[in-house]
């Protein structure tokens, strides 16, 4: 009975890291194929309940591991006592 019992226990365990392994094989992509975002990017709107617009860039940190996303938005005041 012991036996068995070990047996489950060791299969779970191999599962574990079996899968632990092929997970992070997907992330393992080269940079190459986010180079077209890298860069600075502005975006207009406009529609109810107003007109907006923001600016935000991309750019490589952390040895081009990471790409970092800065962001700032604007919208008109509105008008409160209608």
């Amino acid at each position: 009975m012991k036996s068995i019992k070990s047996n489950m226990i060791n299969q779970k365990i191999i599962t574990f890291l079996l899968f632990l392994v092929f997970s992070n094989l997907g992330f393992a992509q080269t940079n190459q194929n986010w180079n077209w975002l890298i860069g600075n990017w502005e975006g207009v709107g406009n529609g109810k309940p107003g007109e907006g617009k923001g600016v935000f860039s991309f750019e490589y940190q952390l040895d081009q591991n990471v790409i970092l996303r800065k962001s700032h938005s604007e919208y008109p005041s509105r008008d409160s006592k209608k």
